[in-house]
């Protein structure tokens, strides 16, 4: 389990991953509590504010490397052949090293920001509460090159000794259709580099981080569903200790 705290307005948001079959929101630090992919075993002590249901896909990184190729279809191990073959480089970062490299974190935001707008979507990278995550040594970044070693590619996951919950991904968004059938190609060839990566370090459960159901992400889904893993329904919690930070909080989710 991992509690990474950050601060909005003033107010101590806990963000809690991987919690174990208990979890007192009571005694837990932070104001506010946000808990995330809370699986049907977990006993939750306290009243939540708001819960939700996710879809998500796990793969199981115990099972033999074999195994996991085969797992993904047969399209897109053809595209992360090419890239091997085309001796693409890619790099894994820890926490530590992530912080150590502003400019990576500048590249990543800049990235993920012009890519969202362009697409006419609202998601904004969220650089404190990234930084929160790899202070708190829960955070790990991968990044692939194009052959001039630009890079282009980016994920981030939120981890622990156990488990990787895919988080923030990005790449370079451009109109010219031979970029981006190749950025199309290194996203995938990072995703298997990560596989291969998290499980040589011991990390057992690799989240894709939902699955959506609108027309909007309905690709996305497709994607990520390629590459095999289980479907898996969570719940996200989230808890106010307050009594009045708890009925604001009510009050704007509900006008959401």
């Amino acid at each position: 389990m991992i509690e990474t705290i950050s601060k909005k307005a003033m107010i101590s948001i806990n963000n809690v991953w991987f919690i174990g079959a208990d979890y007192d929101t009571h005694s837990a630090r932070g104001q506010i509590q946000f808990l995330h992919g809370v699986k049907e075993d977990s006993n939750i002590i306290g009243k939540p504010v708001r819960e939700s249901e996710q879809k998500t896909l796990i793969t199981d990184l115990l099972e033999e490397e074999s195994r996991l190729w085969q797992g993904i279809s047969k399209t897109y191990r053809n595209e992360i052949r090419r890239c091997e073959k085309e001796e693409r480089k890619n790099t894994f970062l820890l926490s530590d090293e992530i912080l150590a490299n502003p400019n990576l974190i500048d590249t990543f935001e800049k990235t993920y920001n012009e890519m969202f707008a362009a697409k006419g979507m609202k998601d904004k990278f969220n650089r404190k509460l990234f930084i929160a995550y790899a202070r708190n040594n829960a955070l790990v970044t991968s990044v692939a090159y194009r052959s001039d070693n630009e890079p282009v590619v980016f994920h981030s996951y939120i981890v622990d000794d156990k488990n990787a919950r895919f988080w923030y991904s990005c790449s370079n968004f451009r109109e010219d259709k031979g970029f981006a059938e190749e950025i199309g190609r290194l996203n995938k060839y990072l995703h298997w580099k990560d596989f291969l990566e998290m499980k040589k370090r011991g990390v057992e459960s690799y989240d894709w981080g939902g699955i959506g159901l609108s027309e909007q992400t309905k690709g996305i889904a497709e994607f990520k569903r390629k590459f095999g893993g289980t479907e898996l329904v969570y719940r996200n919690c989230i808890y106010a200790k307050n009594r009045i930070i708890r009925w604001i909080l009510g009050y704007y989710l509900n006008k959401k």
